[in-house]
Parts: C-alpha cells; structure tokens; sequence
C-alpha cells in the first residue's frame, strides 16, 4: 500500500464569509468549500452542507489510519479470526479504497 502523501497532522474547519477553510496544523490555508447561497442567511441548507462536507473531509486523514489498521487486523488474523473474516466479508474492497486515498 502507498503512503499518504498529503498535509500531515490534524486538519481543522474554519469557518470564513462564503464558505469553510480546510487547513493544517501550521493553519496555512490548503482547500476551500464555497457554499452556492440563495441570498439568503450563510445558515442556509448550502452552508450546512458545506460545513457537513468540511468536517468529513478535515477528518479523512484520521479516518484512513482507521480503515488502515483494519486492513492490517484482516490481513493478519484473517486465517485464524472469526471477526477477521467477518470484517473481510463486510469490507471487501478495503484495500481498493486505501489505494484510491494513497496513490497519486
């Protein structure tokens, strides 16, 4: 499997007038999600999806060491675990989706 290559550390959520900042740990800026306002108050259903969308992309970084360290537990145990195999049953593609995050 390929290594993540992208911003280290902990990402955060900034909030700013037209949408959210996504950033690093030095708070450098590195992605953008506008909300598509109808006019009305940032509180519309744009910016609460914008802001839904945010978080699940600040915390993708944690999420893939997760599905990481499931892969390896499969891989592992998968000959000799109950669980292993269920797990390995229930998330067939795991790994294609750790290649999907990891490769350039």
């Amino acid at each position: 499997m390929s290594e993540f290559k992208g911003t280290k550390g902990e990402w955060f959520v900034k909030r700013y007038k037209h949408g959210f900042k996504l950033s690093g740990q030095s708070w450098e800026d590195f992605a953008k999600i506008y909300t598509i306002s109808d006019g009305s108050d940032f509180d519309d259903k744009y910016a609460i999806e914008a802001e839904a969308n945010a978080k699940l992309i600040a915390c993708s970084p944690e999420l893939l060491e997760a599905i990481i360290k499931v892969s390896d537990f499969i891989d592992k145990n998968e000959n000799v675990n109950y669980w292993a195999r269920l797990l390995s049953r229930e998330v067939p593609n795991i790994k294609e989706l750790i290649n999907k995050a990891t490769t350039l």
